[in-house]
């Protein structure tokens, strides 16, 4: 995920650990920073979900592989 220009060190660090936490760091940041506040909570929704359709992705390939296996298993055993 990468954080929006102008946002501090510190808040930066709170926003790469997790969602929850960016929310939480973009409402502290001083009343200068409101801007850049603004968009933490996007830039972290948008890694959150696209780590979500990786994991997803991945488990879709994963189960077309077991159910190939287990295709390929049941009909040697049938046979």
């Amino acid at each position: 995920m990468s954080v929006p220009e102008g946002v501090p060190p510190r808040p930066s660090e709170a926003v790469l650990s997790g969602a929850d936490t960016a929310v939480v760091a973009a409402r502290a940041l001083p009343e200068g920073a409101a801007e850049q506040g603004a968009r933490v909570p996007g830039a972290a929704r948008a890694a959150y979900t696209n780590g979500l359709h990786t994991v997803g992705a991945g488990c879709a390939v994963i189960a077309v592989a077991c159910a190939a296996l287990a295709v390929t298993t049941l009909r040697k055993a049938s046979a």
